[in-house]
């Protein structure tokens, strides 16, 4: 398990909001060739910048500050970099 930046402090309570794209299923059943119409799907996610590096970005919904040697965090997501498409910071 790797450690956080979050723990350090490096992004403590930095809030951002990024739109990103992903994959997103185009049918569930048979479909004839002509009819598949290819789609990705646009995501907002606002969290908790967790950690960060050239490759990637971790966002958590909520974190607890019990202490630095004890903080948790919830419903974490990595997103790919190049998959964003914007970024805002929130605080």
């Amino acid at each position: 398990m790797v450690k956080s930046q979050y723990l350090s402090g490096m992004y403590k309570d930095k809030i951002i909001r990024v739109s990103w794209v992903d994959s997103q299923i185009v049918s569930y059943t048979w479909t004839h060739f002509e009819d598949i119409v290819p789609k990705i799907a646009t995501v907002e996610s606002v969290g908790f910048v967790v950690s960060e590096n050239k490759e990637t970005l971790t966002l958590a919904a909520s974190v607890s500050h019990k202490s630095d040697s004890d903080s948790q965090a919830t419903q974490i997501i990595t997103i790919p970099k190049c998959s964003i498409k914007s970024r805002k910071t929130i605080t």
